[in-house]
């Protein structure tokens, strides 16, 4: 792994510290200015709403799973983990998010989070025979 890589890694167990302990200083220096979470509705939601969701206990991060080799390409990087999210009143479920990194200034940010569908899970049918 090149040191890159780590640490991207170390950056990533920073931010996945910070959702959980909800430390919202953390998160405001870790999250890039433009960053967004683009939750499985697909609308999008800015850095600061997204850090409110976080400190209200609208959005609970509960356990972040095996995470990915993080690729790098220039001054951007990716991984993805399994992770088992709550929305407000909702039961907890696990997602699979992707996470988009910007090297600024000798750091990473982060400036994207996007979750899908858990591929382990079967989706629910409609109809029924």
């Amino acid at each position: 792994m090149t040191s890159e890589q780590v640490a991207l890694l170390n950056c990533t167990h920073q931010i996945m510290t910070a959702l959980i302990t909800k430390n919202v200083g953390l998160l405001n220096q870790m999250l890039a200015p433009s960053a967004e979470y683009t939750p499985l509705d697909g609308h999008p939601v800015s850095k600061y709403d997204w850090i409110d969701m976080v400190q209200n206990d609208t959005l609970l991060y509960l356990d972040f799973s095996t995470i990915s080799t993080p690729k790098i390409n220039g001054n951007h990087g990716s991984l993805c983990m399994p992770t088992q999210i709550q929305f407000a009143s909702n039961r907890p479920a696990t997602v699979q998010l992707q996470w988009t990194f910007i090297a600024d200034n000798h750091r990473w940010l982060l400036i994207s989070q996007v979750a899908h569908q858990n591929q382990s899970e079967k989706p629910i049918s409609r109809f029924t025979n």
